[in-house]
């Protein structure tokens, strides 16, 4: 069923898993507007272990004789069996391999502007940016455009601008995040074309029954928006019977629907019914319990018709946001008759427990091709169908995990004391010597633990007299062996260490630059910034630069006099300043004024300007 060529030559067949087409753990990654992945493993033997050559063979996955993707070579190892371990990207990355130049694509009326005549569409903007990547690639990876598989080729762009993008990013940017649809590679009469379209171009004939013959399990289920009953409301009421006060709006408390309108299990019975304002979905109520919801739909009018929007949301319009990981058997593999999964095929889900009965897009394809029966399919689009609550609820945990992998004073000391403790249990090849006195070894000066047993030639070492303990490890400076000291503690309590961890430390003074917060968000500068505390604690001051704050006051400038600088703001709402600048009026110590007027210690005067009403 699967096999896969490289340059033309089949390594892979999973009806023939020996000699030169014997491949390890084949795996077929494909996902909607992504170049899509394949990991194989070539043992030693296979027919292109030998040939296959980085970023230049071309790979190609075949189901049924079919190709299925198709590839290049991107990376690779080799194993402890030398088998080549091979990942391979998709043939849509080979847009990433040129660089769009600084260019303007924009409509213009100017006759002098004739970079696209009269106007940029679509179908000439992608023309363009590929014949630009044609230009500069070989033939295995030229892509080329068809006005007639491009959703909106005559669609008349704005401004598009490119600089130094990739083309696969310029595409992505100005046509699928600005558009929307799905990119599809094509390849007729020897030439590769890349497809555009906006919507789902096959509805698949297979169904997926949750619980049933096709699924393994599912994931990814949010029931934050899940209701099991309904209160529809229409449009706005004139007025209301309950108070003037209160909105009414139009019911199905009286709608009626023919039996043939109400949707059945498979039972034969009603899987959704309605009683007063509420319609309720059968099944899901049993399993789940009584969820309410109210659902706006402004414009009806009928009740009959909000009834049928009612059972409609109940059975597909809720589930829009749904995304759906399940690990499925495709049953053309068991039945050539069944129709084959694709990429972008709709498939029809339905799960009576959730009164889901909808078609999904099959948005990625994960299959083991040798072992076809567990292929993974995730079904509908995760990023696009978020809703409000799981979003919330995705940024609220984030935001908790922040807060809880913040290290604390304890977990800091902790962590600490646990590389210390297995540091000094490592088990090393140390050695201890006993340094005594020149003159024939009377008495020990020192104790020496070292890496070698000649401590002078050894890596690192610790030494210990009667002056203190010390660590000491081997550099090179100029050329030249020198003892470096990394740490110390001398016989005057003095403490040499690059790093210290400690839980609690009492100290008499401590001099330092920079005082820093574990999480990096308070640094101070005690080189230059100043703190002034008063033993009375009424003329504390904090001075930066020319910036004092004092109990009271904030002061920019030298302070004089009363704590008055150049600009100064006390608890009491005085403000000094020597000249300022508010709301459109310069402000000095002498006058008042603006463009219009001048207020002076002797009086007000205008200065008119000449206008055209003047």
């Amino acid at each position: 069923m699967y096999s896969v060529y490289g340059d033309g030559v089949c390594i892979y067949n999973d009806l023939y898993l020996t000699g030169a087409i014997k491949a390890l753990t084949p795996k077929l990654t494909i996902s909607d507007n992504a170049a899509g992945s394949l990991e194989i493993t070539l043992p030693v033997g296979n027919a292109g272990y030998d040939t296959l050559k980085r970023m230049k063979s071309v790979i190609t996955v075949y189901r049924n004789k079919e190709e299925l993707w198709s590839g290049r070579i991107i990376s690779e190892k080799m194993d402890f069996r030398n088998n080549r371990v091979l990942t391979c990207e998709g043939e849509l990355a080979y847009l990433n391999d040129t660089i769009q130049p600084p260019k303007r694509y924009a409509v213009s009326n100017d006759p002098e502007d004739v970079s696209f005549g009269n106007g940029v569409t679509v179908l000439e903007f992608l023309e363009s940016i590929l014949t630009l990547h044609n230009q500069n690639v070989d033939e295995e990876k030229r892509f080329y455009a068809d006005k007639s598989y491009i959703f909106n080729w005559n669609e008349t762009m704005p401004v598009v601008c490119t600089n130094y993008e990739n083309t696969l990013d310029c595409i992505n940017e100005n046509l699928i995040t600005r558009y929307g649809g799905h990119l599809r590679i094509r390849k007729e009469n020897g030439k590769r074309y890349l497809d555009w379209f906006k919507e789902e171009i096959n509805t698949n004939t297979q169904v997926i029954r949750f619980g049933q013959n096709l699924l393994d399990f599912t994931k990814n289920w949010d029931l934050s928006e899940l209701a099991t009953v309904i209160i529809p409301r229409g449009a706005r009421l004139e007025e209301s019977a309950v108070s003037e006060d209160i909105t009414a709006y139009v019911t199905v408390e009286n709608a009626e629907l023919d039996s043939d309108d109400i949707p059945k299990d498979e039972n034969g019975n009603a899987a959704i019914t309605h009683q007063g304002v509420y319609v309720i979905a059968n099944a899901p109520k049993d399993t789940y319990g009584w969820i309410e919801k109210t659902v706006d739909f402004e414009d009806v009018t009928d009740p009959t018709e909000l009834l049928k929007k009612a059972i409609e949301y109940l059975k597909e319009t809720q589930f829009d946001d749904l995304s759906l990981e399940v690990s499925a058997v495709d049953l053309h593999y068991l039945n050539v008759e069944a129709e084959s999964i694709r990429i972008l095929d709709l498939i029809r889900c339905i799960s009576r427990p959730h009164g889901l009965d909808k078609l999904f897009p099959v948005s990625e394809l994960s299959i083991q091709l040798d072992k076809p029966d567990s292929a993974e399919y995730t079904l509908g689009t995760m990023e696009s169908g978020k809703n409000l609550s799981s979003s919330v609820n995705s940024s609220n945990a984030d935001i908790n995990r922040e807060i809880e992998n913040l290290p604390t004073k304890q977990s800091i000391l902790t962590k600490a004391k646990e590389n210390a403790d297995l540091l000094i249990k490592e088990t090393t090849n140390g050695f201890v010597t006993l340094v005594t006195d020149e003159e024939g070894g009377r008495h020990s000066e020192a104790l020496v633990i070292s890496s070698e047993k000649d401590y002078t030639k050894a890596a690192h070492y610790w030494i210990w007299n009667v002056n203190g303990l010390a660590h000491y490890s081997k550099s090179t400076d100029d050329g030249k062996d020198v003892n470096e000291l990394n740490v110390a503690i001398t016989m005057d309590g003095a403490i040499v260490a690059d790093y210290i961890t400690t839980g609690t430390m009492s100290a008499d003074r401590i001099r330092t630059g920079v005082l820093t917060s574990q999480d990096g968000n308070v640094v101070w500068n005690l080189n230059n910034s100043k703190y002034y505390p008063d033993e009375n604690d009424t003329n504390n001051y904090y001075e930066a630069g020319s910036l004092t704050i004092k109990r009271g006051s904030i002061a920019l400038g030298e302070p004089f006099g009363n704590w008055k600088g150049s600009f100064c703001v006390d608890n009491e709402g005085v403000m000094v300043a020597s000249k300022g600048y508010i709301g459109g009026f310069t402000i000095t110590s002498d006058e008042i004024y603006n463009d219009v007027m001048r207020l002076e210690s002797y009086g007000l005067s205008f200065q008119y300007k000449n206008t055209d009403d003047s």
